[in-house]
């Protein structure tokens, strides 16, 4: 999961591992034929959601297969960001792809796809903790025995966290999460996240879009998620450019 600075009036999660690293962010949109295909990189802050909305605005329709294309890649960053980013997803129905890897507070971006698409031990999850500053820079734990108002930031913050991952249909994933301690990082192998229901369409819009797709596209239930397993192998190379990979995706998933 990610950490909460007890400094913040909120509870602001940025993932362990980016500790060492400058604070900075990479966001790069792509629109073409009403589709918008956003890469993400870095450690995830409030800038990525205000750029995510306004490349969202560029969305006109729903074009099939999606409208919204989301590339990220991103050791992790702030929980409420990603929460936030995570819900502009689901509702725009987003396909997410990780190009290298999604940890943390990524996870909960990446739980809202209603597409989700990342290779072996690309995903990494642990627990929340509470940290704060130190003079000369870096940051220590929190002793929540010793500090009951830290207990209860974390709380809260882990209230949040449960209750989101319940309404984007992955509730397992949180008890993953809670099982993975703060100081360590959990990669989970293919069949790991696809028993999370991390990979793959979300059930719900899978319903919803199939009966979109069968009368334009004919073909069955079975052959979309067949195409849809096949993406990453037939565009892998194209998932640096968000450009190219729009005009790999749309064939891969519906031209014979």
């Amino acid at each position: 999961m990610t950490e909460i600075h007890a400094s913040r009036k909120y509870a602001r999660w940025p993932a362990r591992v980016l500790l060492a690293l400058p604070l900075g962010m990479a966001f790069g949109a792509y629109a073409q034929s009403q589709v918008v295909s956003i890469s993400i990189a870095g450690t995830l802050n409030k800038g990525h959601v205000e750029a995510m909305r306004s490349a969202i605005q560029k969305m006109r329709g729903e074009p099939l297969p999606t409208g919204l294309i989301i590339i990220v890649d991103s050791p992790g960053g702030d929980g409420r960001a990603a929460i936030e980013m995570g819900r502009m997803a689901r509702v725009h129905n987003a396909h997410i792809f990780v190009r290298g890897t999604c940890r943390s507070a990524c996870t909960f971006l990446f739980a809202g796809g209603v597409y989700r698409d990342a290779r072996a031990f690309d995903i990494g999850i642990h627990r929340a903790r509470i940290t704060r500053p130190v003079p000369g820079g870096g940051e220590v734990d929190v002793d929540l025995a010793a500090n009951p108002q830290a207990r209860e930031l974390l709380d809260i913050a882990e209230g949040e966290a449960r209750d989101y991952l319940a309404e984007m249909g992955v509730p397992r994933l949180f008890e993953a999460m809670q099982k993975t301690p703060a100081s360590q990082m959990r990669l989970l192998r293919t069949d790991e996240a696809k028993e999370l229901g991390l990979l793959g369409f979300d059930a719900a819009y899978l319903e919803r879009q199939f009966d979109k797709t069968r009368p334009r596209y004919g073909f069955s239930r079975e052959r979309l998620l067949e195409r849809a397993s096949h993406v990453r192998d037939r565009c892998e190379q194209e998932l640096n450019d968000p450009s190219k990979f729009v005009a790999c995706y749309r064939p891969a998933i519906l031209a014979d």
